[in-house]
């Protein structure tokens, strides 16, 4: 198989129509199955309507099956499962559960609350959700926004008493807030940063303090680039896992 990640295509299919007419030698069935990570709104559910059934229908037509970790731009899964109970679905994938929509079964949702998974020999800690730095502005606007974004006190707390040691990988929305100073260059010039809720940020400090990890990947704030030499921060260049910018050679996988 091959693994490459992404992050916040907010619906926008172009992302994946052009790293498929790109690369479509290399992403062909003859080299295996194309797994892409997806490190947050990937806005398959956002309007819950037929505008998400479009999107989810344009990335059902490429070769590709979809592993979603879930931002705040978007519906939790288990929420859509409620609301649509004859369409939804857990299954295992990676050795863990998953949610998945009946309609649309290349497209994998990882759990709500987060979650360790195993891809082939690698460990895998999952950490969903952020905060919307401009909640007040959709809320009054009527737009979506979602009131569970963030993980919850008795998720955080789940979640942290099920780490393991060790990790190959974490895949998370947002990053460590010790990290959010090599990052200010992205802030949004509008938004005044002490309104900012860093629940999550803060929470992933603390999982980063209590185990060891090969390599983190986030998204959530739109740029690709090594932040650390093994932390990277994901947007619309698609990045081989285990690689970093630094050491990325897409004819690695030819």
């Amino acid at each position: 198989m091959n693994y490459f990640i992404l992050a916040d295509l907010h619906g926008r299919h172009e992302v994946i129509d052009n790293f498929y007419k790109n690369h479509k030698d290399i992403l062909s069935d003859n080299y295996g199955e194309n797994i892409l990570i997806i490190l947050g709104d990937l806005g398959a559910n956002y309007f819950n309507d037929k505008r998400d059934e479009r999107f989810k229908e344009r990335l059902s037509r490429y070769p590709f099956t979809y592993f979603v970790i879930r931002g705040n731009h978007e519906e939790r899964p288990s929420e859509c499962a409620q609301r649509w109970m004859a369409d939804w679905h857990k299954e295992i994938y990676f050795s863990n559960s998953i949610w998945v929509e009946d309609r649309f079964p290349k497209i994998l949702y990882a759990l709500d609350e987060g979650a360790n998974y195993k891809i082939e020999d690698k460990k895998v800690l999952v950490i969903p959700g952020a905060y919307s730095v401009d909640k007040d502005y959709r809320v009054m606007n009527k737009w979506f926004w979602n009131p569970h974004e963030q993980l919850s006190a008795d998720e955080q707390k789940k979640l942290l008493e099920n780490l393991e040691d060790s990790y190959d990988y974490i895949f998370a929305h947002t990053c460590a807030n010790s990290w959010i100073p090599e990052i200010t260059d992205l802030f949004l010039p509008q938004v005044d940063q002490s309104t900012v809720d860093r629940t999550m940020e803060l929470f992933i400090d603390k999982v980063i303090s209590q185990t060891n990890f090969k390599h983190f990947y986030f998204g959530h704030y739109h740029d690709n680039r090594d932040v650390f030499e093994n932390v990277t921060m994901i947007f619309h260049e698609p990045l081989p896992l285990g690689e970093s910018y630094a050491s990325y050679q897409m004819e690695s996988f030819i």
